[in-house]
């Protein structure tokens, strides 16, 4: 699985592959990701799905949904964002 998130989510790998997270801080941060992956839009879901899991090419996903290639970096950019957001609004109804 890929991981190209920005530094910002804090759910990225450096490419040296440490985290930005701390080890302790990791498994309640996976659980909120899996939830809040599970709560998006079906059309954000699948194509997180193709992009990360698949590890489809942005081109190949582009022509699969009819997108422009431009389209879908876009859509992956603010899909990651959302995740991003609603991981962090879990961690603060947490702490």
């Amino acid at each position: 699985m890929r991981w190209n998130t920005s530094p910002q989510s804090g759910l990225s790998l450096s490419s040296a592959g440490s985290a930005f997270i701390s080890a302790a801080a990791l498994p309640a941060q996976v659980d909120h990701l899996r939830e809040c992956l599970e709560s998006l839009p079906p059309a954000q879901h699948e194509l997180l799905r193709r992009y990360y899991f698949e590890e489809l090419p942005v081109e190949s996903i582009a022509r699969a949904l009819n997108r422009t290639a431009d389209a879908v970096y876009k859509n992956l950019q603010r899909s990651r964002e959302a995740l991003a957001d609603c991981v962090r609004r879990k961690e603060k109804s947490l702490a």
